[in-house]
C-alpha cells in the first residue's frame, strides 16, 4: 500500500485523476468531476466529519489592497457557494 498526503487539493484532485486511488475531499472540490463523471465519489454516513474554515488576518499591521481584494473574493466566493447549496455541508458562521 502506498500512502500519499497533500495540503493542496487541487493536488489531490489531480492526483485522483491520474491515479487509482482514494480520498477524503468536501463534494464542492470535485463537484464538476463527479458531474462529469471523471471521478467517483461516496458520502461517509459514520462517523460525521465536521471542520471549521477560519480566515485569520493579521491584527498588529495594516493588510494591502492586495490582501483586503483577495479576502473580498474568498469571501464572496464562499458566501455564493453555501448560499446556492452547490457546497452540501456548508454552513455560513460569518458576519
Amino acid at each position: 500500500m502506498v500512502s500519499k498526503s497533500t495540503i493542496c487539493v487541487a493536488a489531490s484532485v489531480a492526483l485522483l485523476r491520474r491515479a487509482s486511488c482514494l480520498t477524503i475531499l468536501p463534494s464542492i472540490a470535485v463537484a464538476e468531476d463527479l458531474r462529469a463523471r471523471r471521478l467517483s465519489g461516496a458520502p461517509l454516513m459514520q462517523p460525521e466529519i465536521t471542520r471549521s474554515i477560519v480566515l485569520g488576518l493579521p491584527g498588529n499591521r495594516a493588510t494591502g489592497p492586495h490582501v483586503r481584494r483577495a479576502v473580498e473574493v474568498m469571501l464572496a466566493t464562499t458566501r455564493e457557494v453555501v448560499a446556492s447549496g452547490s457546497w452540501l455541508e456548508g454552513r455560513w458562521l460569518g458576519d
